[in-house]
């Protein structure tokens, strides 16, 4: 019944950068928790939201146009990854409340250097 704590909390990744607040509303009034995503959106509701995945889009542009006398080959397919620095994970700032233990932060870490080297491929849309 609505209002009773389950044993189960759901965890809902909202991919929809901005737009996405809802998912984050429905997360505090359910006692649930969500993942953010584009930027660091844990200072919404650190409560509720665990961590983000963030994309350096910004970043990424700003270094590609930076970059376009030296290396730019037109017509070619960049892709923006762990390695390249513009993907990671957020986790807010130590005045947050953090869900995520400092444990499980390292294993993520070691994951991201498993992805880095390539000892972990991670499938996309064009592979």
């Amino acid at each position: 019944a609505r209002g009773q704590m389950s044993l189960f909390r759901l965890i809902v990744f909202a991919v929809a950068g901005k737009t996405g607040e809802g998912v984050f509303e429905a997360a505090a009034e359910t006692g649930n928790f969500a993942i953010g995503v584009d930027s660091d959106q844990k200072y919404i509701n650190p409560d509720v939201i665990l961590c983000s995945m963030v994309k350096q889009v910004g970043k990424s542009i700003y270094d590609t146009v930076a970059d376009m006398d030296a290396n730019f080959k037109g017509g070619q397919i960049w892709t923006a990854d762990m390695a390249t620095g513009y993907i990671d994970v957020a986790y807010g700032d130590d005045t947050m409340t953090q869900q995520v233990s400092d444990e499980l932060k390292a294993e993520v870490e070691d994951l991201k250097a498993k992805i880095v080297s390539g000892e972990i491929e991670v499938p996309t849309a064009l592979k």
